[in-house]
């Protein structure tokens, strides 16, 4: 077994444990949930002001790296 699925399997059984712990009743579910949403939306907050602020990243501007 390579030490990448090693790691796989390890990752994946601490995070199921983790997703049961998060899952015991309704409130934990409700609050699980809203962090997880409020994380994604701060992280799309964060790229889009990004995106307005800095003219250029690596030396190409916003419009020659749509074309990328």
């Amino acid at each position: 077994m390579t030490r990448f699925a090693t790691y796989w399997r390890v990752w994946r059984l601490t995070a199921a444990n983790a997703l049961q712990i998060a899952f015991v009743n309704r409130g934990t579910n409700l609050f699980f949930l809203l962090g997880k949403a409020f994380r994604f939306f701060m992280g799309l907050l964060f790229l889009l002001l990004i995106k307005r602020t800095v003219s250029t990243v690596g030396g190409y501007s916003s419009d020659e790296s749509d074309d990328l």
